[in-house]
Formats: structure tokens, C-alpha cells, sequence
């Protein structure tokens, strides 16, 4: 008796224990596991209903041909066989999840004219014949906008025809080496568009392929960016960007078939890869002929001094004098020196090599915006159409003038040009040259931002400009002056930093509409504000307050005091200014220390200059101006002039024992 209750307890057990291992087995590989969402089934002729299903697989099952299935969000526990021609769209932001469970392939289309977007597929087996999505033998298929983790072959394409992998997100684990991520074998006329693939042994496999495109896809942290296996024929990958990838890519040649032909590979940026392409490399074109060129380079380190179809003309073209060797029987004739696609019009899609070329197209118009992404761009840039000229960041998107010209020249209005570092320009002086980082010619409108000027003659130039705006500049380390406005009205300066200009900042005209600026205290020289009134009164400046420079246009009874002016084209300046006092106040380094133009019956006393280029000038009908100054050995030491007198100047200076 004791036997058969022990028996029975054992079989009980068992039977618990079966059961709760096939309830396991039902969550992970059979009915999957959804929300409370329903399934929606639209047919191809318009007809719409809703219904709860137990898997993905069964609402496939009764699908018709040409239906689209939407699938709310869940986990689902299944390997899928698509075998009819449907759309399968999952939810949004890849919250419909299909997880292989480690077993086979997560998703298998076996039929043509199937479309899969928007889902989550993890979890394959792992092996040879183990995929995210596989597409056997079928014909017009589209994966799209998917998310692939954990799969060991993401995506294969097996004798398909026309199919599309596009903007699909692919991420590898290498622990477990996921092999690939898209694979096309045997395929004809396919394209693989503007995916992102990473930590795979394969980015992206191309075997028994012909006319097939690859483009605009983002591979990176793999073991190999591109793969080509015989036989390989009239394939074109182009546009891709092949970043910290072990290799930029494999060659081999298959026993059974070892024919490549008529291959090409341009415009792609091949980036920090640690070693350049294996194997034997024929029957590719590494370049698409002059002026559109081959690949980017990064371990390339020609020059770009020249141009034409033999790099042999005047003038820079972005690309590479000298080529660029893929294997020692193959060359790249035209490298690229900026990785492609840093240049692109905004508007019209186009792709440029150098920003002159931009703004000399015939298709870039006014109103166009022109996107720079950062490189070191070495050209003189003149911006003679109302565009906009954006930079991606200003510290590494570098225009630099090779220490001659002017670096940019806007000689159109309405124009915006932001986020770049302009530097080295020419050192010429007038008459020779007028050489700057950036200067406004004659232009109205514009809008100056976010950049840096530096290493330049003058950094930033406004010549007869007006009603422009500058704004969040850094002008710095300039050889003459960092910011100077020439007859230059009607501009508003905001939050400009300049700091170690021989001059720093200067304005310089002849009538009140050349100084009426918005400038406010947020421009700042060395962390000190320039102080820029336009129609002020009573107003007291002084030692209880941190000035850079101060400059007073239609002013009257001010006052000045106990303050010192440094390394700008004027310390002080005064147009229009009556009544007002400038007492103990050290000016030294300036190219003007103290400069009054239309000013009368102002009190100028207790004054220190030294080493500016003039102390003080005193211009255009100054009447009854008393200057009061103190000992010569004192204020009068390294000046070129002591006493500038301009066009109909009366005052008295006063000496102080």
C-alpha cells in the first residue's frame, strides 16, 4: 500500500512538474504573449476590422493576400513565416517585440510583395541559418524601420529580386559574434538605404550580388564595414559612412566563382578604421571620374593646391593632388579632403566639395541655406547671394585663409553666416590690401553669429555696412583690431567677446548715422563691458564700476573719471559730446587715447597716455575745449603724435605744475 501512495506521489509530481515546464515552454515559443490591444486587419479593399489573436502567426493565417496587419504593442514569443503577401507594421517606437527565443529565425518571408516595418526582432538562433529577418526566394519585399539586437544574422536577402532594406537600426552583440547584418546572396537589382549597423562581424554582405546599391547607410564598431564575395557584378555603393571599424572593408574571392566586375564604391567616408580593405581587390572603380570624385579618406594626407581633371590647374577643388592607394594595384584618382556630404544645400539636397563651389552653383538662389559640417576648410569664401551659411560647430568647422586675403568677404545683404571658426588671414594694410577674417562690404541686413575670429589682420570688418547684427562672437588674438566698424551705422552688437586684439574694438566715421549702434554692455573686451551711449545725460562713469572702453555719441554732461582705457582703437571717444568731464583717467595702448570729433566745451584733465599710436586727436569744429595736463615726462612718453588737430580744431591746453 505504502508503494502505491509513494507511486502516486511521484506521478503527481511529475505530471505538476511537466505541465509547468510546457506552460513555460507555451509563454516562450507558443501562444505569444499582447495587451489588451487589438490586432487591426485592413484589407486591400478597404474593409477594416479588429480582433484580439493569440500570435502574429495567427493573424497572418487569417490574413488575406494584400493586407496590411497592424500589431498593437507586446512581447511576442514566436518565429514567424510571412507566406502571403501582406504589409506587417508594428507599433510605434518598436514597441511591437518579437523575440525568437534564441531558437531559428525570428522572422522568415517566403512569399514576394511583403513589406515589414516598425517592429522589435531579437533573439535568433544562433548559427549559419539563423536570422532577424530572412527573405527566401521571394521578390518586391520591404524591411524598413525595424530594430534588430541580439540576432545573428540580422537581415539576409536569398535569391530576392528589387527588394528594399531601409532604416533599419541593427545592433550586434560581439561577445557571441553576431555575423551580419544585412546579408545579400544571390540577389539581383536590391537596395540597402540609410541603416545603422554596428558590432557585427559584417556590416553589410554583399555575395552573388549584382546591381545592387548600397547608399547612405552608417556603419560603425565592426569587425568589417563591407564585405564583397565573388561573384559580385555591376554593384554601386556610394554615400555610406564606414566609421571605427576594425576594417574598412573585405575582398575575397570565392573558389566555385571569382568574378568582380564593373563595381564601383564613391562618395563614401571611410573614418578611423583601424586597417584598410583585405584581400585581392579587382573589378572595382574607386572614384567617379573629375569633378565629382572617389571616397573620404581619413588616413589619407595629401594636399589640395590644386585642381582639374589631372591636378594639375590653379586652385583648390576638394580634392586630394595625388591619389589615394586602396591596394597596391588599385588607386582612389580623387580623394576627397572633407569627408562627402559636408557641404549640402539645405533646399536642394546638393552635395558639394567646397563651399565656393556651393555658392557659386547656379541652383543655390537667394533664401538657400548651405550646411557645413565640421572639417578645416582652407578657401576665401565670398558671399555674394542672400543665403545662409551655417556652420555644424563653431570650433570645428574651420575656414582658414591660409594667411592670405580676406577669409570671408559678404559683399551681398540679407545674409546669415553662424557657426564657424574664421582664421588666418593676409596681413596687408591699404592701399596693398584689406585683408580680415570677416568683412561686410557695402551690406545691410546681415546676421553675424556664434563664431570665431581669430589669428586674423582685423577679425571682423564692417565697411559702409548697416543695420547688420552681430551677435555672440569671439574675436580673439587678431593682429590689428578685433572688431572694427567703418562708417558703419544702424548695427546691433550683442554679448561679443573680444579678448588679446593689438586693438580690440574701434568705431570709426564721420556723421551721427556712422555711430548710431545698438551696442550693449553685454559686448565685453577681457571680461569688461564696452560702454556705448547713444543720446545720453548725466551720466557719472567711474572707479566703482569695471569698463573696457566707452564710447559717447550725442552726449551730454557726463562724466568720466578715474578709470584707465586699454589696447582699443580709441580709449575714449566723443562725438557730439558738451558739457562734459574726463578727469584721471590712464589711456595707453590705444591707437587713439582720447578722440573728440564735433565736440565743444568739454573739461579734459589729470590725463595719462601712453604708447597709443596718437594721444589725442581733437577734430572737426571743437570750440572751447580745455584740456588740462599733467607733467610731459609723465603722460607724453612713447607717442607718435602728441596732438592731433583736425579740420577747424580751437582749445586751450593748460599745463599742471
Amino acid at each position: 500500500m505504502k508503494t502505491f501512495i509513494h507511486l502516486c506521489c511521484i506521478w503527481l509530481f511529475v505530471s505538476f512538474f511537466v505541465v509547468a515546464l510546457c506552460n513555460d515552454y507555451a509563454v516562450c515559443h507558443g501562444p505569444s504573449y499582447y495587451s489588451k490591444e487589438f490586432f487591426v486587419i485592413l484589407k486591400a479593399d478597404g474593409e477594416r476590422f479588429e480582433t484580439l489573436f493569440s500570435s502574429i502567426q495567427q493573424a497572418i493565417n487569417e490574413a488575406e493576400n494584400n493586407s496590411t496587419i497592424l500589431v498593437p504593442s507586446g512581447v511576442f514569443y514566436e518565429n514567424v513565416i510571412v507566406n502571403k503577401s501582406i504589409s506587417l507594421v508594428g507599433n510605434s517606437n518598436f514597441s511591437s517585440i518579437i523575440d525568437g527565443g534564441n531558437i531559428g529565425t525570428v522572422l522568415e518571408i517566403t512569399v514576394s510583395n511583403v513589406a515589414v516595418r516598425g517592429f522589435r526582432l531579437q533573439n535568433s538562433g544562433y548559427g549559419w541559418t539563423r536570422h532577424g529577418i530572412y527573405v527566401n526566394q521571394a521578390e518586391n519585399c520591404t524591411i524598413d524601420n525595424n530594430y534588430f539586437l541580439n540576432d545573428c544574422h540580422n537581415i539576409r536577402l536569398n535569391y530576392s529580386c528589387c527588394s528594399i532594406v531601409k532604416g533599419n537600426i541593427i545592433e550586434g552583440v560581439m561577445t557571441q559574434p553576431t555575423m551580419y547584418g544585412v546579408r545579400l546572396e544571390n540577389s539581383v537589382n536590391c537596395t540597402v538605404e540609410n541603416n545603422y549597423i554596428s558590432n557585427c562581424v559584417g556590416a553589410i554582405h554583399l555575395q552573388n550580388a549584382t546591381n545592387c546599391v548600397v547608399l547612405k547607410n552608417t556603419v560603425v564598431k565592426n569587425s568589417q564595414g563591407i564585405r564583397f564575395y565573388t561573384p559580385c557584378i555591376h554593384n554601386m555603393v556610394f554615400a555610406n559612412d564606414f566609421v571605427d571599424n576594425s576594417y574598412d572593408g573585405m575582398v575575397s574571392t570565392m573558389p566555385d566563382n571569382s568574378t568582380f566586375m564593373g563595381n564601383m564604391v564613391f562618395h563614401n567616408n571611410f573614418v578611423n578604421n583601424s586597417s584598410p580593405f583585405i584581400g585581392t581587390i579587382y573589378g572595382f572603380t574607386w572614384d567617379n571620374g573629375y569633378p565629382s570624385a572617389g571616397n573620404y579618406w581619413s588616413r589619407y594626407n595629401g594636399a589640395d593646391l590644386k585642381s582639374g581633371r589631372f591636378q594639375n590647374e590653379t586652385g583648390y577643388d576638394g580634392i586630394g593632388d595625388t591619389s589615394y592607394n586602396v591596394s597596391q594595384e588599385h588607386k582612389d584618382n580623387y580623394p576627397l579632403i572633407h569627408p562627402y556630404g559636408s557641404i549640402v544645400n539645405w533646399n536642394t539636397g546638393s552635395v558639394f566639395l567646397t563651399i565656393t563651389s556651393a555658392l557659386a552653383a547656379s541652383e543655390t538662389l537667394n533664401g538657400h541655406k548651405i550646411i557645413v559640417k565640421p572639417s578645416v576648410y582652407i578657401e576665401h569664401i565670398n558671399l555674394n547671394k542672400s543665403i545662409s551659411l551655417i556652420g555644424e560647430n563653431k570650433f570645428s568647422t574651420i575656414i582658414d585663409g591660409g594667411n592670405s586675403g580676406t577669409v570671408v568677404t559678404v559683399s551681398a545683404s540679407n545674409v546669415t553666416f553662424a557657426g564657424f571658426t574664421v582664421k588666418n588671414s593676409g596681413l596687408l594694410y591699404p592701399p596693398y590690401g584689406n585683408d580680415c577674417g570677416l568683412l561686410l562690404d557695402h551690406s545691410s541686413g546681415c546676421n553675424v553669429s556664434f563664431n570665431i575670429f581669430k589669428h586674423n589682420r582685423i577679425g571682423a570688418y564692417l565697411l559702409f555696412s548697416t543695420s547688420n547684427t552681430l551677435v555672440e562672437n569671439i574675436l580673439d588674438s587678431n593682429f590689428e583690431d578685433g572688431l572694427l566698424l567703418w562708417h558703419s551705422g544702424n548695427n546691433s552688437l550683442e554679448g561679443n567677446t573680444l579678448t588679446n586684439n593689438t586693438y580690440n574694438f574701434g568705431v570709426f566715421g564721420s556723421d551721427f548715422e556712422d555711430f548710431n549702434n545698438n551696442i550693449t554692455a553685454s559686448n565685453q573686451i577681457n571680461d569688461e563691458p564696452i560702454i556705448y551711449i547713444v543720446n545720453g545725460a548725466n551720466e557719472i562713469f567711474d572707479e566703482n564700476e569695471k569698463i573696457s572702453t566707452i564710447y559717447l555719441i550725442n552726449c551730454i554732461n557726463m562724466t568720466v573719471r578715474n578709470l584707465q582705457f586699454i589696447q582699443n582703437a580709441q580709449g575714449v571717444f566723443c562725438f557730439n559730446v558738451t558739457g562734459s568731464l574726463f578727469q584721471n583717467l590712464t589711456v595707453s595702448r590705444n591707437s587713439y587715447g582720447l578722440d573728440f570729433l564735433r565736440s565743444n566745451n568739454n573739461n579734459v584733465s589729470n590725463i595719462f597716455c601712453e604708447n597709443n599710436w596718437v594721444r589725442i586727436r581733437l577734430c572737426k569744429w571743437i570750440k572751447h575745449q580745455t584740456m588740462y595736463a599733467v607733467p610731459s615726462k609723465r603722460i607724453f612718453g612713447g607717442q607718435a603724435l602728441t596732438v592731433l588737430l583736425e579740420l577747424w580744431a580751437k582749445f586751450t591746453i593748460i599745463p599742471l605744475v
